[in-house]
């Protein structure tokens, strides 16, 4: 992303010729995309790359954690679950052009555990056989966290 709508796209003073690459001209151009006017957006492809990075850095079972793929029957989700000390991430993304629900198979989790979506303030309820339904838009995506009342991490 451009820092700015300056020649150069912000980064360089140098004449066009003796650039590397030049900016791009379509609708990625430093006139359309650029840091400078997606700062206070907060609707931005900016906005979202920085709540992104703070959900991952908040997250060190994705990093760390075992993986686990998740089954559902719909063949265009893919489910899966990170799990670490700190407990577990899950990630459910819909590659598909229209919305879909899906159950999700937690296994064992505490009593009266939820999942807390990482990305908006929506909670899921989690059954007493620890399945979940969850709704995706189309090519939509949901991150997660199982949490209970003894878990003290901020969603």
């Amino acid at each position: 992303m451009q820092w700015s709508t300056e020649a150069n796209g912000g980064f360089s003073r140098a004449p066009a010729r003796k650039l590397v690459a030049k900016p791009p001209t379509d609708g990625y151009a430093p006139e359309h995309v650029n840091v400078e006017s997606q700062m206070h957006d907060e609707g931005s492809l900016l906005a979202k790359i920085r709540v992104f990075a703070h959900r991952f850095r908040s997250s060190p079972e994705i990093g760390w954690g075992r993986f686990e793929l998740l089954e559902t029957r719909e063949r265009s989700v893919l489910a899966h679950r990170l799990s670490a000390d700190v407990g577990s991430f899950i990630a459910v993304h819909n590659f598909a052009a229209r919305p879909v629900t899906v159950e999700l198979a937690l296994g064992e989790v505490p009593e009266q555990a939820r999942l807390s979506d990482l990305l908006s303030e929506n909670v899921v309820p989690i059954d007493e056989r620890g399945r979940a339904e969850v709704e995706l838009g189309a090519y939509g995506y949901r991150w997660f966290r199982i949490v209970d009342s003894r878990d003290r991490r901020l969603t």
